[in-house]
């Protein structure tokens, strides 16, 4: 073979490993094209004034199925619940406190008050109590709110009634669209943290007490609110879902 034809050769060979490399870079290209396309449809979301189905379109049902708000079942059985369901809870109250009159009740209200026996992480025993009453029906759900709200102030105007002597209070904003706790001694002896919340027409009051000895354990006001911060949220999400709007 002569040095031209060789040349050639070589010449032939980089022309097709330059052009398999180009079209390798074209293909990559391309994919990152669409991936981003893709990418920005995600995020953005459709085009036009068409905005059904996007995150952020959720209103509430009008009406609201008998026994759908039955929040001490749920804290025993939401996955969402497992830091309250991995302390032990056992049910002490009678469990029949559960109130709702149905739909097509003007003055439908939902109300329970539900008490277990919890472990903390040391072992000692603690008290947990749910109450709650929620507006669901009558009234348009501006009114209801309003009314909430009012329930709201009173509960929480006589909630350091309940203690005998107040350690600490606090706002936490985060966690519903009202909220207020308080912790401190019992008259009775022993410690109690109250949680009062409102999510839309829904107040509640998450309380825990435990004995006199508690009061030597100087973390125990971090322990209740770190139970709170987890399972307040199990609450205000099913009244900020479940109830009629």
């Amino acid at each position: 073979m002569s040095e031209k034809q060789g040349l050639h050769g070589v010449k032939a060979f980089l022309v097709m490993v330059g052009s398999g490399a180009l079209a390798a870079l074209i293909a990559v290209g391309g994919l990152v094209l669409v991936v981003n396309s893709i990418g920005s449809a995600v995020v953005d979301g459709p085009s036009g004034g068409d905005t059904e189905g996007q995150v952020g379109s959720w209103e509430p049902a009008p009406s609201m199925t008998e026994g759908a708000l039955n929040l001490c079942q749920t804290l025993e059985t939401s996955a969402q619940a497992g830091a309250f369901r991995s302390m032990g809870p056992e049910r002490i109250d009678s469990g029949d406190g559960y109130s709702d009159p149905g739909p097509g009740v003007d003055s439908r209200i939902i109300r329970d008050n539900c008490t277990w026996e919890i472990y903390s992480p040391d072992g000692m025993e603690w008290k947990f109590s749910l109450e709650y009453e929620a507006l669901a029906g009558g009234e348009s759900e501006s009114m209801r709110v309003d009314s909430a709200e009012n329930v709201f102030s009173l509960k929480k105007e006589s909630l350091r009634e309940d203690f005998a002597s107040v350690v600490n209070e606090e706002i936490m904003g985060d966690m519903a669209e009202e909220s207020y706790a308080v912790y401190g001694s019992k008259e009775e002896g022993g410690v109690l943290y109250a949680f009062l919340g409102r999510t839309r027409s829904g107040v509640f009051r998450i309380d825990l007490k435990a004995p006199p000895s508690a009061s030597e354990n100087v973390d125990i006001e971090s322990e209740f609110r770190i139970l709170v911060r987890k399972t307040v949220p199990v609450v205000h999400s099913r009244l900020e879902r479940i109830l009629p709007g």
